[in-house]
């Protein structure tokens, strides 16, 4: 058995690792912008009635 198919799960796993992180470190913040734009607003509102 060669080097490369022992470790051929492996690799996979890690890269998908770094997809998911990508993903959530790209996600959670653009998330977290809309979230409180949409509360500034309810709150602007709230406020002027």
């Amino acid at each position: 058995m060669t080097e490369k198919q022992k470790y051929k799960k492996t690799l996979a796993a890690c890269y998908l690792g770094f997809i998911t992180q990508a993903i959530a470190a790209t996600i959670f913040p653009a998330l977290l912008i809309a979230g409180l734009l949409v509360l500034s607003r309810s709150i602007k509102g709230s406020i002027r009635k």
